[in-house]
């Protein structure tokens, strides 16, 4: 039992049990695990502290900018001019992670995300290219939202908590994910989509205070931002998650909600009929993306980063294992002005040799295209035939089967595989 300064919790006094202090304090933001564990009673004496039953559910996992920032993040390194504009470059760790680096390294995962459907295009476009079921050329992917209901989400987290029982972390969470993209593999089949890219959310917006969700809290907390100087007028509504990651509560404003974005290409089946074939499962269709990259960027910057798996992949025709690169050329190209297309200037750096040279970037060219299947070979009628149960090793079967360090000791020694 912990002590207590004033002689609570001793002497007989019989403390609350942990139950107990949740319900007493059920709007407490956090309690220290590292004094007050599921099996440790709560001592009256601490009854000034606050819990939450935060710490047996489903916590939403880290997002980009939430995390540690380098000493030499943001740090000057040079400034361009042209035309009388002028911009600066700032040193990048290029972590998503960094509070700091995280806008700059968005831009150019979304832009890569953006070159890859040009691949595709590009692929689809190739002599001899053989489209699939569903697979058209020139057209638009669309914007999908793949969510599991209520009822499915708490039977997936009862699994997980029957696996590895105990306070909701990281192990559980990757195990969540693990049950959840499992299912998902299978919806992507029976939808239809023949190929695009999907980001993983494990949370949708509420308000910390009113307990408002989605589009009133949005709405409630761009009002906060701007009153805090976190928001201008004109900014669109997603720049509220820049004001959620600069709150120390930022957990507090999701709720555990899984869902996947995607980005993809296909003749979707019906919802109804995918409801069916699909139990606690649904998707939404939100229509044609003219921009891939800038949709690409907004959906990063909030995405889920669960350990041991990919926030961003791909699946289908556009996956790694269909959709090929092959590199045409690599060379130095002028970063340009957008309006007025004149090449920017380096007017001043921490590198004094390169001042007055037009700022270049490397830039390389790339091809798309499918990859053919492998046949597999026919088998040499002249190849030696062994009997079955014929061990192809020269190993004594007394050394082979005593492991991994017999087996090496065995090699070094007389020189035989």
């Amino acid at each position: 039992m912990i002590g207590c300064p004033d002689g609570g919790g001793v002497g007989g006094l019989q403390p609350p049990t942990l139950s107990q202090g949740l319900k007493a304090y059920p709007n407490n933001s956090s309690w220290d695990p590292a004094v007050f564990r599921p099996d440790v009673p709560i001592v009256s004496c601490y009854s000034g502290l606050q819990f939450s039953e935060v710490n047996y559910l489903p916590e939403v996992s880290l997002r980009p900018g939430i995390g540690f920032q380098k000493p030499e993040c943001g740090s000057y390194v040079r400034t361009l001019t042209v035309d009388g504009e002028s911009r600066k470059i700032f040193h990048s760790c290029g972590v998503l992670g960094c509070p700091v680096c995280m806008p700059g390294v968005i831009t150019p995962k979304a832009h890569d995300i953006g070159a890859r459907f040009d691949l595709y295009e590009d692929a689809k476009m190739a002599e001899n290219a053989v489209l699939i079921p569903g697979e058209r050329r020139n057209i638009d992917p669309r914007h999908f939202i793949f969510s599991i209901s209520p009822a499915h989400k708490d039977e997936l987290i009862a699994k997980v908590k029957r696996a590895h029982p105990g306070v909701w972390g990281n192990r559980h969470a990757a195990l969540f994910q693990d049950y959840y993209m499992a299912e998902l593999s299978q919806a992507i089949k029976i939808s239809g989509l023949v190929g695009g890219v999907k980001i993983y959310h494990d949370a949708r917006v509420q308000h910390p205070d009113t307990g408002l969700r989605q589009a009133r809290a949005k709405h409630l907390i761009g009002m906060e931002a701007k009153v805090m100087g976190n928001m201008e007028d004109e900014d669109p509504s997603w720049k509220i998650y820049d004001h959620i990651r600069k709150q120390k509560n930022w957990q507090n404003y999701y709720y555990f909600s899984p869902h996947t974005h995607m980005i993809a290409h296909g003749m979707a089946i019906d919802a109804d009929e995918f409801e069916k074939l699909m139990p606690g499962w649904k998707y939404h269709n939100k229509g044609y993306v003219k921009n891939v990259g800038g949709l690409a960027a907004y959906l990063i910057s909030h995405m889920a980063m669960v350990e041991r798996h990919y926030a961003v992949s791909w699946f289908g025709r556009m996956s790694p294992k269909c959709l090929g690169k092959e590199g045409l050329r690599t060379y130095e190209k002028e970063e340009v002005h957008p309006v007025t297309g004149h090449p920017w200037i380096i007017s001043d750096s921490i590198i004094p040799d390169e001042i007055g040279k037009i700022y270049t970037v490397t830039v390389t060219e790339y091809r798309g295209f499918f990859r053919v299947a492998q046949k597999h070979k026919k088998k040499d009628p002249d190849a030696p035939k062994f009997p079955k149960g014929h061990k192809k090793s020269s190993c004594p079967t007394e050394v082979h089967n005593r492991g991994i360090l017999a087996l090496a000791k065995y090699c070094d020694e007389y020189g035989k595989l």
